[in-house]
C-alpha cells in the first residue's frame, strides 16, 4: 500500500502540514464514500463546495485533506493545500491507480450529441475485429463482460481513471472514452493522453473565445506532442479544426466530396439506412439498421476511427450494418404497425433536428412526446415548445425528470412557447406513461411517433423520488396494451391546459 507521502511527491503544494507516514487507502472527492485511510479531495463546484464537507471527511476516518483555502484542520488529517485542487485529485487518481491508461491504447470521442453513439459503434468495430476493447460513456460502461451504468457529465478524473484500472485488470488493450468537449483538459483528464480522438459533428462553436480554448485543450490532450483526429467536412467546426495547425489529422468523413470517407447513394427508410461508403477509390456498401440522415454521420465517424487506427474498411461495414446505438433516435423494433421511435434531444434545435430527420422519412403525421427537465429556463421550455410546434403535428407535453420543480410548471411553459406558434395540436398530460400511451393510441399506420428528451435513461426522478422509467420498454408495454384493447382510438383536442392525470406528489403544483 502507497503511503501518504510517496502519494504527494513531486506536486506542486502550497502548505503541507502533518503526518505523511501512513498508508492510503483511497481517494475520494465524494465525502459519503470516505472510508479509514483515505484522502479527500475538497473540489469548489457551483452548487456545492467539497470543502463544506472537511469536518464530516475527517469524522469519517481520512487521514489527508486536498484543499484550496487555508483553514483549521485537525491533526488527525494531514493538510494538503493546493493551488487546484481538482487538478491535483486527477494527478492523485493516475498514481493511486498506478496509471492505468498508460497500459492501454485511448481512443476518445468528443463534439457534438451524437458523440455517445460514435463512441458505441467504434467500440463494437473494435471489438468484433478481435481487440478487447472497454467503452466508457454517458449512456453505459462495458469493461469486459460487465455493463456498468454510464458517467454524467459531471464525472471527474478518478471516475475515469477507476474504469480504467478495472479494464487494464479485465485484460483489455483497448478503450473507447466519450468525453464531453468541457472536459477534456487537465483538471478533469489529467495525465490521461489520448491516441486519437474522433470528433463527431454538432459542437457548438459560435462563441469564438470558448472554441479556441476547446482547441487549446484538445491540441493537449494527446500522449504524443500532436494529438491524431478524425473529423468531419460536413461540419463548420470540423472544417475549422482542419484548417488549422494544432492536430494531425487523420481521416476526414462526411458527404462532402472531399471527404476521404464520403457516404454516397443514400436511402433512408424507416427501419433502416442504406447507403455506400467510398474511400480510396473502392465502394463498400454499408446497410444499416440505423436510422435518419445524422445516423450515417455516426457510422461514417466510426468507419473514419476504425480506418484510422488500422482497421479494414471492409469489414468494418460489415459489422455496422448489425449495429444499433443506444438512445439515438432508436426504433421500437417489432412494433405491430407503429413506427416508434426514442431520441435523447433536450434542447430546442436537437428536437428541431431529429423532427427533421423523421419527416424525411414521409409520415403522414409526426406525433411527439415532450418534455423539460428540473433545472430548465423558461426560455428554453418555450423554446421546445415552439420546436414542437414547428416540428410535429401533434404533440404531447409531458414530464421529463422535473426533480425538485415542478412538472406542471415546467409542461405549462413549454405550452406557452407552443402557444406562439399555434393554437391546435397540443395536450398536456404529465403523466409520461399516460402521454406515451395516449400517443400510440392516437397514431395510424402511415404516422411516427418521436418519444424525446431521456433517450437511453431508465429512470425518472420527480420530487426526489427516483423511479425506474425506460421511453422504449413503456412504448412496448404501450403497443402491447393497444393491441390487447378494445378502446377506439384517441383524438387529440386543441388545447388540454389541465393534467388529466398527476405524476407527482398530491398537493404540488
Amino acid at each position: 500500500m502507497m503511503l501518504l507521502n510517496d502519494l504527494l511527491r513531486g506536486l506542486d503544494i502550497v502548505l503541507l502540514d502533518g503526518n505523511l507516514d501512513r498508508p492510503v487507502a483511497g481517494v475520494t472527492y465524494d465525502v459519503r464514500r470516505v472510508n479509514p485511510g483515505m484522502v479527500y479531495c475538497a473540489l469548489p463546484g457551483l452548487n456545492q463546495d467539497g470543502h463544506e464537507y472537511i469536518e464530516q471527511a475527517i469524522e469519517r476516518g481520512a487521514i489527508g485533506i486536498v484543499c484550496e483555502r487555508n483553514g483549521l484542520i485537525r491533526q488527525r488529517a494531514a493538510k494538503i493545500q493546493v493551488r487546484h485542487s481538482r487538478q491535483t485529485l486527477a494527478q492523485l487518481s493516475a498514481r493511486i491507480h498506478q496509471h492505468p491508461q498508460r497500459k492501454l491504447q485511448i481512443i476518445g470521442v468528443t463534439g457534438g450529441k451524437s458523440r455517445a453513439s460514435v463512441a458505441f459503434l467504434l467500440k463494437q468495430i473494435l471489438e468484433q475485429t478481435g481487440h478487447a476493447t472497454g467503452l466508457i460513456s454517458s449512456t453505459h460502461c462495458e469493461i469486459g463482460s460487465r455493463l456498468l451504468p454510464g458517467l454524467t457529465p459531471q464525472a471527474e478524473s478518478l471516475d475515469y481513471q477507476q474504469l480504467l484500472a478495472y479494464a487494464v485488470r479485465a485484460q483489455m488493450g483497448t478503450c473507447v472514452i466519450e468525453i464531453d468537449p468541457e472536459a477534456i483538459g487537465p483538471n478533469r483528464m489529467g495525465e490521461l493522453g489520448f491516441d486519437l480522438m474522433v470528433v463527431t459533428q454538432g459542437y457548438d462553436h459560435t462563441q469564438e473565445v470558448q472554441t479556441n480554448r476547446f482547441v487549446e485543450r484538445l491540441a493537449r490532450s494527446g500522449r504524443k506532442s500532436v494529438l491524431p483526429v478524425v473529423l468531419s467536412l460536413d461540419d463548420a467546426f470540423g472544417r475549422h479544426l482542419r484548417s488549422g495547425e494544432q492536430v494531425s489529422v487523420q481521416r476526414t468523413y462526411g458527404l462532402s466530396e472531399r471527404a476521404q470517407l464520403r457516404a454516397v447513394n443514400l436511402e433512408l427508410l424507416r427501419d433502416g439506412t442504406r447507403f455506400a461508403v467510398r474511400t480510396g477509390g473502392e465502394q463498400h456498401p454499408c446497410p444499416t439498421q440505423l436510422v435518419g440522415r445524422q445516423s450515417v454521420q455516426d457510422a461514417l465517424a466510426a468507419l473514419a476511427g476504425a480506418e484510422a487506427l488500422g482497421l479494414a474498411i471492409s469489414a468494418s461495414t460489415r459489422i455496422i450494418g448489425r449495429l444499433n446505438a443506444p438512445g439515438m433516435l432508436q426504433p421500437l423494433r417489432r412494433a405491430a404497425g407503429w413506427s416508434i421511435f426514442v431520441d435523447g434531444a433536450k434542447t430546442p434545435s436537437e428536437l428541431r433536428e431529429v423532427l427533421a430527420t423523421l419527416r424525411e422519412l414521409g409520415p403522414q403525421r409526426l406525433i411527439t412526446v415532450l418534455g423539460c427537465a428540473g433545472g430548465s429556463s423558461p426560455a428554453l421550455c418555450e423554446a421546445m415548445g415552439e420546436a414542437a410546434a414547428d416540428g410535429a403535428d401533434l404533440s404531447l407535453i409531458t414530464s421529463d425528470n422535473p426533480c425538485h420543480q415542478s412538472p406542471h410548471t415546467l409542461a405549462m411553459q413549454v405550452l406557452r412557447g407552443y402557444a406562439t406558434r399555434r393554437n391546435d395540436g397540443a395536450r398536456l398530460e404529465l403523466n409520461r406513461e399516460a402521454a406515451i400511451l395516449a400517443a400510440v393510441r392516437m397514431a395510424q399506420p402511415s404516422d411516427i411517433i418521436l418519444i424525446a428528451g431521456k433517450g437511453h435513461a431508465t429512470s425518472q426522478e420527480i420530487g426526489g423520488a427516483i423511479m425506474p422509467f425506460n421511453d422504449l420498454e413503456q412504448a412496448r408495454e404501450s403497443v402491447y396494451r393497444v393491441k390487447t384493447s378494445s378502446t377506439s382510438p384517441e383524438t387529440l383536442p386543441r388545447f388540454i391546459t389541465t393534467p388529466t392525470r398527476s405524476f407527482y406528489p398530491v398537493g404540488q403544483n
